[in-house]
This record gives structure tokens, C-alpha cells and sequence, in this order.
């Protein structure tokens, strides 16, 4: 009896084994296929790959990196026609979590911003192509609380604007 139930494991292990191995060895496959920028991610080595969507030439636009611990945590990339990192931020459950970050096509940071179960929370900030602040307000719930600021190209303050709920309580102009 003992030696049946010692068998059953042999066999339960031997079948993980392969059937990993095999896994392994089709994620290099696709992992081969795909471009450069994607191929050198660091994410390659500890999350499985998943194409969702493509540019009209057949590259990858959107891949879900997904934690193979935990597959209910993604994290999504989406990428500019050039290649380049266009949006990227952490997947729970398939809503927004965590720090969220977007690049214009020169590199520099277009947006930052955090997210809670798939709603903005806390601060955001949004950036002009020159790197400059564009504005940074506070989300609670998804809708703007507390103070925002709004500047120009050259990075001078023209407005702060006070909300609650969404709701604009006071503005001033510079």
C-alpha cells in the first residue's frame, strides 16, 4: 500500500515536471517571436507573456505581464508605434492598482498617478512634452479632492483650484 501511494507521487511529480517544462519551453517559442524591446524586459523572466492587442503591422501594442504566483496580478504595458514605453501600471483583478504611469514619444514622463481597485487615488500629476508641470491634484474615490494647481509651459503657476466631490469650492487665477 505504501508502495501504490509513493508510485501515485512519482508519477503526479513526473507529470508537473513535464507539463512546466512544456510551458516553458512555448513561452520561449513566443518570447523568441517577439520584438527586441520586449524581449529585454526584465518581466520576461518571472511573468508570463500575453499579447492583447496589436499595431496594424502585427507588433505587440498591449502585453500583460502576468505574476505567475499570482495570476490575478498583471502588469500592463502599452507601447507606442515606435516601440517605445507608452503606458504602464500593475492590473489587480483586471482594474487599476497601484502607481500608474504614462511617456510621451521623447521619453520624458507625460502622467503619474496612483489608482485603487480600478479608481484614481491620491495625487496626479500631468506634464507638457518639456517635462514641465502641467497640473497636480489630489483623487479620493476617482473624483478631485482638495487643492490643484495648473501651471504654464515655462512652469509658472496660473491657477489653484480648491474641489470637494468633483466640485469646484474656490479658484484664483495668477
Amino acid at each position: 500500500m505504501k508502495f501504490k501511494h509513493i508510485f501515485y507521487i512519482i508519477i503526479i511529480l513526473i507529470s508537473t515536471i513535464v507539463s512546466c517544462n512544456n510551458n516553458s519551453k512555448l513561452q520561449d517559442k513566443l518570447i523568441e517571436k517577439l520584438p527586441i524591446y520586449v524581449q529585454q524586459d526584465s518581466l520576461i523572466t518571472t511573468h508570463e507573456v500575453k499579447i492583447i492587442d496589436t499595431t496594424s503591422t502585427g507588433t505587440p501594442r498591449i502585453i500583460h505581464f502576468v505574476c505567475q504566483k499570482d495570476t490575478t496580478i498583471q502588469i500592463e504595458k502599452i507601447y507606442h508605434n515606435s516601440g517605445k514605453i507608452y503606458i504602464e501600471g500593475e492590473l489587480k483583478a483586471g482594474k487599476r492598482h497601484g502607481l500608474w504611469k504614462a511617456w510621451y514619444e521623447n521619453d520624458n514622463l507625460w502622467s503619474i498617478g496612483n489608482y485603487q481597485n480600478g479608481l484614481k487615488e491620491g495625487l496626479e500629476e500631468t506634464y507638457y512634452p518639456n517635462g514641465q508641470v502641467r497640473y497636480s491634484k489630489i483623487y479620493k474615490n476617482n473624483k478631485e479632492n482638495g487643492l490643484a494647481k495648473y501651471f504654464d509651459e515655462k512652469g509658472n503657476l496660473i491657477s489653484e483650484v480648491e474641489y470637494l466631490n468633483d466640485s469646484i469650492i474656490s479658484k484664483k487665477e495668477y
